[in-house]
């Protein structure tokens, strides 16, 4: 499920990094305002520290799921195996029967 917003940052990381190389926002007419490009390089620039924030805790998430779905499939489930002296302990001998 993380891999779902992996996919997404990284697409919108891509959007950020082709509107970042273009330099401006007005192609096809006037360039806006220096003031008004300065507030949106910088939302920009912050965007794209968000996302590349959101891919490190979605792998960090996913990874960590991942170890805790082993542990919980080869610790907490396994039945654990008995000592010899467990066994001695479980046996009972044919002369101990109905013992009064």
């Amino acid at each position: 499920k993380n891999t779902l917003w992996c996919v997404t940052c990284t697409l919108n990381m891509a959007l950020c990094v082709a509107l970042y190389c273009a330099g401006r926002l007005g192609l096809h007419g006037p360039s806006p305002p220096a003031w008004i490009m300065g507030l949106w390089m910088t939302n920009n620039a912050a965007s794209f520290a968000f996302q590349a924030l959101c891919i490190f805790l979605a792998l960090h998430a996913s990874f960590r799921a991942q170890a805790a779905a082993t542990q919980l499939l080869t610790r907490h489930t396994r039945v654990p195996v008995p000592t010899l002296k467990q066994l001695d302990d479980a046996r009972r001998f044919a002369s101990e029967f109905e013992q009064q």
